[in-house]
């Protein structure tokens, strides 16, 4: 009896440690694949929205990423591993900023980023920076203000990794505090590393509000939409005959008038 126990064990170890082995391999043949693999089409395009030597983000090209999603031409899930490396990997303030920027756009611009963001398991390295002490204060309570506005939003239940992430910083954080923080603090500004130009002024970032941002993105996406359509108009437009021919040659009617009534006076 004892023997059998033992054998059943012995064979179930033996699963585990198969399946387990087998699941290990997948990881690390991935990890391998993703290290040897050369820059993609995204990661180039979110290396030059996250430049360390940027004084501001680039709406206009974080938007075009955006567009760029939605027409499918750029995959999602790259994108977001993208953003993912920058947050986890770089150690420059500038950089970590602009990639929670550019996040921030792509998720309110892209719906189907939020399943990416949580399948990539983003919000996880969201809170790894929050919680080390190391990471810019305005950066981590940036990286607040956005798990806590996707934790309270309805629209993410489908979503629940969204609400726990949420709920479980807020039991771990007093969130309240640190945006009091926030208003009480001078306005954030990116630190432009030195590039030489000692004679000009250091032009820095200020921090604009969520609600801000979004209605500066509207405004510029619906300008980008306006010049789009002008441009791909294949009607040029006319000149006025009319009102060119009255600007270049006066009414002759106002001369002869005029001459009459010189020669009225002369006379």
């Amino acid at each position: 009896m004892n023997m059998d126990k033992l054998k059943m064990a012995s064979s179930s170890l033996g699963e585990r440690l198969k399946t387990g082995g087998a699941q290990m391999s997948r990881m690390v043949s991935a990890k391998m694949k993703e290290i040897l693999q050369g820059p993609t089409p995204e990661s180039k395009m979110v290396d030059e929205a996250t430049l360390e030597t940027m004084e501001e983000p680039n709406w206009s090209l974080n938007l075009r990423i955006c567009g760029m999603i939605n027409s499918e031409e750029f995959n999602g899930t790259e994108i977001v591993k993208a953003i993912k490396k920058k947050l986890v990997l770089s150690k420059n303030t500038v950089t970590q900023r602009l990639s929670l920027d550019l996040l921030e756009t792509c998720t309110s611009n892209c719906e189907k980023v939020f399943s990416e963001v949580a399948s990539e398991k983003v919000l996880d390295d969201m809170v790894k920076m929050i919680d080390d002490p190391k990471t810019d204060s305005g950066n981590r309570i940036k990286a607040m203000e956005l798990i806590t506005a996707w934790g309270e939003s309805e629209d993410l239940s489908y979503l629940p990794v969204f609400r726990q992430t949420y709920m479980n910083l807020k039991r771990q954080y007093p969130l309240e505090s640190h945006m009091n923080e926030q208003l009480l603090s001078p306005p954030e500004s990116y630190p432009i590393p030195d590039m030489g130009m000692r004679n000009h002024e250091q032009t820095t970032y200020i921090g604009e509000s969520i609600e801000e941002k979004k209605e500066f993105l509207v405004v510029t996406r619906n300008s980008l939409e306006i010049l789009s359509s002008i441009l791909n108009s294949d009607v040029e437009p006319k000149p006025i005959k009319e009102d060119l021919g009255l600007l270049a040659h006066p009414p002759v009617k106002c001369l002869s008038n005029q001459v009459e009534i010189e020669e009225t006076l002369v006379y």
